[in-house]
C-alpha cells in the first residue's frame, strides 16, 4: 500500500495492486479495511501533507504542530469537536472492556460503527467547511478541526492495531511515527480513557446538532435532491433561548455542511411543521436550490 500525494494535495490510498487481492474473500478482514480507508480519507483534504516534496521520496508528511505558526498548537475547539473527543473515549472505554472479555466480535463492531457512522459520516462532514476555508479569520477554527482529526484517527488506528495490525502500521508510519517517537504503533501504550475529554452535556448537544443537519438532508432526500444541492433559505424555530443558543454555536458548521448559501435564521420561539427527532421542540424549514450566477 502506498499512500501518495494527489493533484488536490490531499491524501489517498493506492490499494489496487497490493490490497484488494489480498483481502478478497475475506469479509472481516475487507470490512476492517474499509474501515480504515474511509477514516483515512477524512484526511484527503489538504491537512497533514506540506506543499514540499522530498527529493524522490514523495511528499513530506508532518505532525500537526509543524503547520502552526512557529510550532504553536493554537486550537479553539468548537463544540462538535469536543462532541467527537468524547465520544472517542467512550469509544476506547467500550473496546477496551470487550477486549479483556475476549468478546472481539464486539470490540469490532463498536469500531466500526464509531468510525464509518460518528466520524466519518457525521464529524467529518460536519468541519469540511471549516477544512477547506483558508482565511485567517478562520484559522483557529481549522486548526481545532485538523487538531481533533489527527486525535481521533490516531485512537482509531491503536484500537484496531490487535484486529488490523499491518494496515494500521502502515497508516501510523506514513502519518504518526515520527511525531510519536515510537518505531511502531504495536509499542505504543494502549490508550486511555481521558475523563477530562468526557462531557455527556457536550456529547447531547453535539447529537442534537448532527439531528438537525440529518433532519435537513432528509428534507432534500424527500425531494429527491442531492446533498450538494445549495439551502437557499434555512429557517430554525429553537422553541426556546437555550436551544437557540445551542443552534447559533454551531452555526458555521450547520451552514457549511448543509451547504447554506442564503438566510441562516435562529427563531426562539415555537413553530409548526414536524420537530426534529431528538430535538425536542426545534422545527427546521428549508428552501432548496441552484444558485443562479449573474
Amino acid at each position: 500500500m502506498r499512500i501518495i500525494k494527489d493533484q488536490t494535495a490531499g491524501l489517498v490510498i493506492d490499494i489496487q495492486e497490493k490490497l484488494f487481492p489480498f483481502i478478497s474473500g475475506n469479509d472481516t478482514l475487507a470490512n476492517n479495511a474499509g474501515i480504515l480507508i474511509k477514516g483515512l480519507q477524512a484526511l484527503s483534504i489538504p491537512i497533514l501533507v506540506t506543499e514540499q516534496y522530498t527529493k524522490g521520496l514523495g511528499p513530506t508528511i508532518k505532525p500537526i504542530q509543524e503547520l502552526m505558526p512557529g510550532g504553536q498548537v493554537i486550537e479553539k475547539l468548537q463544540l462538535l469537536d469536543k462532541w467527537i473527543l468524547s465520544k472517542t473515549e467512550n469509544l476506547a472505554k467500550k473496546v477496551t472492556e470487550a477486549f479483556e472479555k475476549c468478546q472481539f466480535n464486539v470490540a469490532i463492531e463498536e469500531i466500526r460503527n464509531f468510525t464509518w457512522h460518528v466520524f466519518c459520516d457525521y464529524y467529518i462532514e460536519s468541519v469540511k467547511d471549516r477544512l477547506y476555508h483558508q482565511e485567517e479569520e478562520n484559522a483557529a477554527k481549522r486548526r481545532a478541526a485538523q487538531r481533533t482529526l489527527y486525535e481521533v484517527l490516531y485512537k482509531i488506528l491503536q484500537l484496531l492495531a490487535p484486529i488490523t495490525p499491518h494496515l494500521t502500521e502502515e497508516i501510523y508510519q506514513n502519518i504518526y511515527a515520527e511525531d510519536k517517537g515510537l518505531k511502531s504503533l504495536q509499542i505504543t501504550p494502549w490508550p486511555k480513557v481521558d475523563n477530562a475529554l468526557v462531557d455527556d452535556t457536550i456529547e447531547e448537544e453535539g447529537d442534537k446538532v448532527m439531528a438537525l443537519i440529518e433532519d435537513v438532508r432528509r428534507k432534500k432526500a424527500a425531494q429527491k435532491l442531492p446533498l450538494n444541492i445549495p439551502v437557499l433559505s434555512l429557517e430554525v424555530f429553537s422553541g426556546n433561548e437555550t436551544s437557540a443558543d445551542l443552534i447559533l454555536s454551531c452555526k458555521g458548521d450547520i451552514a457549511g455542511t448543509l451547504k447554506v448559501v442564503g438566510d441562516f435564521s435562529v427563531i426562539p420561539k415555537a413553530g409548526q411543521g414536524q420537530e426534529v427527532p431528538q430535538f425536542p421542540g426545534v422545527i427546521a424549514a428549508a428552501i432548496f436550490g441552484t444558485v443562479t450566477k449573474k
